[in-house]
């Protein structure tokens, strides 16, 4: 480990060096200390059969004649999922020892937007003002080593304002899932805003951040007959793509009801 980081149990972090520490009853004929690369020595055998060295043997015990438990640390630098799918260990005499339960996981923590209805990857943003009292939601994926105990709800922020309801709707091997509805009513005068969305555990532990783009939608500044009183001229406090009309075409009336 280096630094503060904490030992992962049968998880290999992808591409990030590190050491892979197995303990092995009845190895045979290792010596403490014991390196290289040396035929017989014994190596793993990852799913895309490639071959990892032995580094070297940093514990013996309960030795019994030339057999004994030993501690085998190995020097692993996993670039793919696949490859933690069959780990096989080769011993001095090359028989195998198939290592069940070891996942590859993401290293780095990241935070993407899902749609509620679909599922589906979306862009993070959302209304500033909701269009109903139910508000707006979407789905946060977490995905990394994020530290999140039994049964706890992550807290997630929107710049300075907190969101005011969120669930764990779903969790996988790397990753969990939180049904998030944003803040509103913010008073925001720009048509767009960024501001960091970050998810934090309860206690501070881990947190990761990423950004959420918060729109108004268009607002009347005024609407008044032109000179001539055949037009409507409407004033926005934003640009707006003008109903679909294209430069400045007049823009049809799409209900005269209120007129």
């Amino acid at each position: 480990c280096l630094g503060t980081e904490v030992p992962s149990v049968s998880r290999v972090p992808l591409n990030k060096p590190g050491v892979l520490v197995l303990s092995v009853q009845n190895a045979y004929n290792l010596t403490l200390g014991e390196a290289g690369s040396k035929r017989g020595k014994p190596r793993l055998q990852l799913a895309d059969n490639s071959l990892v060295d032995l580094w070297r043997v940093s514990s013996l015990a309960d030795s019994y004649g030339s057999f004994s438990t030993a501690t085998l640390e190995f020097t692993v630098n996993v670039s793919s999922a696949t490859q933690c799918s069959s780990v096989v260990l080769l011993n001095s005499q090359q028989a195998s020892v198939f290592i069940s339960g070891l996942t590859c996981t993401v290293s780095t923590l990241s935070v993407e937007c899902r749609s509620v209805s679909t599922g589906n990857v979306s862009a993070c943003a959302g209304p500033a003002v909701a269009q109903d009292a139910q508000g707006f939601f979407f789905i946060a994926r977490v995905v990394g080593p994020f530290v999140l105990g039994a049964g706890e709800v992550p807290v997630v922020a929107f710049g300075s304002k907190q969101s005011p309801l969120v669930s764990v709707v779903a969790s996988g091997t790397n990753y969990f899932d939180l049904k998030v509805r944003t803040p509103s009513n913010l008073g925001q005068a720009a048509s767009s805003a960024d501001v960091a969305m970050v998810v934090s555990s309860a206690d501070g532990s881990s947190s990761v951040t990423g950004t959420w783009t918060f729109w108004k939608a268009p607002s009347i500044v005024s609407a008044v007959f032109d000179t001539y009183g055949t037009r409507v001229v409407v004033t926005f406090d934003q640009a707006t793509n003008q109903g679909g009309s294209v430069g400045l075409a007049d823009t049809g009336l799409i209900s005269v009801s209120s007129l």
